[in-house]
């Protein structure tokens, strides 16, 4: 369960910006909220995220998606010999600075504060605290002045063994969950598994994960049919085969694979390429015909976008996991965009208390009611291009106050400032 996060110097976040998922003391919908005997304060299910463009909506995400990078693979997939790609502000001397990113999450009851420092090439500071029972205590601190991390009282394990396997531009817990370390494991698994970011709607391999999770389990494949019925785009059904790929598609591809990963930011995962070559066509009611077979290709951006958001939402729903979502209202219309956030939001529907953090322009949402006042936030740049993340409540709206007329009248920031003068230039060459 995520409670806060908060990132410096990360693309245009160059001074720290906290998101907090602790519901404020404004009155709302209780049930949007979670309880847990490990915090005094109640848990918001939901964040979204608003502002113009480039404001850094999507350098927030991406921020949290680099630390998990990091935790999962910094010990296994980062080269020893390379720079960290790090992403620094890029619009002044704060690329010499550390990028420091830090988490304040709850797992199986026990509230966890995890955060790191790094440079171009080393960890300068990494440290994990943990509050069984409320109370704090001190698991691993980290310093790149120090030759030894300090490890905690209550910090039982093969901790010096494994300080000692931890390179320079590596995380320690990295490390030790690499190396099977018991009380961290819940802490990666967290990251590697419950952390869940939904691919870009507009790429081609956005829908792989739900095709993926289809082809294991057919009760999982019917209720994904189901959700695109729900939908009303018009499918019935799913189809999927696989064939056997030639010798020369399966070199190919490798090859493409290793070269692809010299280049990504985060190592890229090379399948087994003498595996079948699946195939997906949706099956169409026709009216009283048979159901028409047509292919992913073919397919609206709406669907697609749809069915990339079933099978990320259907996974963190049964994990109780985070589902973070950048534009969540692309390609969809409102009233869909809208259902998924109650999904969320709702304590029948969503029982283990899986969070929502999404970005969007949609402003219907603000309008529906289904948000909560404190779980709306705000990003805009200042004129040196740096991001600031502020929340709905520093306004203290009312109650009933009416949020999407607000925000469109610029009440609460966080909107373009709009040049109609220039912009009505685009029309001046079609006069001519």
């Amino acid at each position: 369960m995520l409670l806060r996060f908060s990132a410096s110097n990360f693309t245009s976040i160059r001074d720290f910006q906290e998101i907090s998922m602790i519901a404020s003391s404004l009155s709302g919908d209780p049930s949007a909220t979670i309880e847990t005997p490990a915090l005094s304060q109640r848990v918001l299910r939901t964040a979204a995220i608003y502002g113009p463009n480039a404001s850094g909506k999507t350098n927030l995400l991406w921020a949290l998606r680099f630390m998990r990078g990091a935790v999962r693979d910094s010990h296994s997939q980062w080269d020893p010999t390379k720079e960290i790609k790090r992403h620094p502000f890029a619009l002044d001397e704060s690329q010499t600075r550390p990028t420091e990113l830090s988490i304040d999450l709850i797992i199986d009851g026990v509230r966890y504060e995890y955060g790191f420092s790094v440079d171009n090439v080393k960890v300068l500071s990494e440290f994990l605290y943990a509050y069984p029972e409320k109370r704090r205590q001190i698991w691993f601190e980290r310093s790149a002045e120090s030759e030894r991390i300090n490890f905690g009282k209550n910090f039982t394990g093969e901790n010096r063994t494994i300080e000692n396997l931890t390179r320079p531009n590596s995380l320690f817990l990295s490390a030790a969950a690499q190396n099977n370390h018991d009380k961290l494991m819940p802490i990666f698994k967290w990251f590697a598994n419950d952390l869940v970011f939904r691919a870009n709607s507009g790429s081609s391999g956005a829908y792989e994960r739900t095709i993926e999770m289809c082809s294991k389990d057919e009760s999982t494949k019917e209720r994904v049919v189901q959700l695109l019925a729900g939908a009303d785009v018009g499918v019935v059904g799913i189809n999927i085969t696989e064939e056997q790929p030639d010798e020369k598609f399966s070199s190919f591809a490798v090859k493409f694979s290793n070269l692809l990963s010299e280049f990504a930011d985060e190592p890229i995962e090379i399948p087994a390429f003498d595996q079948k070559i699946r195939s997906v066509t949706l099956q169409h009611r026709a009216g009283v015909a048979l159901p028409v077979s047509i292919p992913l290709s073919e397919e609206s951006a709406g669907t697609l976008s749809f069915l990339a958001m079933i099978g990320p939402a259907m996974e963190v729903l049964s994990s109780g996991g985070v589902l973070c979502i950048d534009e969540i209202s692309a390609n969809l219309h409102p009233l869909l965009a809208e259902e998924i956030v109650k999904i969320f939001n709702r304590g029948e529907t969503n029982p283990l208390g899986a969070q929502l953090l999404f970005t969007t322009h949609s402003t219907e949402l603000l309008g529906a009611g289904v948000l909560r006042r404190d779980e709306i936030w705000f990003t805009e740049k200042d004129d040196q291009g740096v991001t600031r993340l502020y929340p709905m409540t520093d306004f203290k709206p009312r109650r009933y106050e009416n949020l999407q007329r607000g925000y469109l009248q610029g009440r609460y920031g966080a909107t373009p400032f709009i040049r109609s003068s220039v912009l009505t230039g685009i029309g001046d060459e079609a006069q001519e």
